[in-house]
């Protein structure tokens, strides 16, 4: 799975909604730690620190708009997900802030490190 690069989980979609699968097996790190982001009405924009070890972040709904880099003034490389399970990886000491424009966009983060101050 490339660093910063944008990948795509499986996903099935039918009648009745749509089914992200996604294998850990398949991921290039053990993971410690989930949490869920959702944007509140209005949006927000989050992040603004140092990711601690890898981090997946996958679109679950809506979009989210993905800066990158060394610090908050030099964010290099932005990505847009518009796919429900669009993920990307972001390696230990990247700089990240992500905007969640609405109430009906969110995100999953899977991290490699457990929560600390850092993290």
């Amino acid at each position: 799975m490339p660093d910063h690069e944008v990948t795509e989980t499986p996903s099935y979609t039918d009648e009745r909604g749509t089914l992200i699968a996604a294998e850990f097996s398949d991921l290039p790190f053990a993971v410690a730690r989930v949490f869920v982001v959702r944007g509140p009405k209005g949006g927000a924009v989050r992040g603004n620190h140092t990711v601690a070890g890898l981090q997946l972040l996958m679109l679950l709904s809506g979009t989210s708009t993905i800066e990158s880099g060394t610090d908050a003034d030099h964010l290099h490389h932005a990505v847009t997900l518009t796919e429900a399970g669009s993920r990307i990886l972001l390696t230990d000491g990247t700089y990240i802030r992500y905007v969640l424009p609405d109430e009906h966009s969110s995100i999953l983060v899977l991290c490699e490190q457990p929560f600390t101050a850092r993290s």
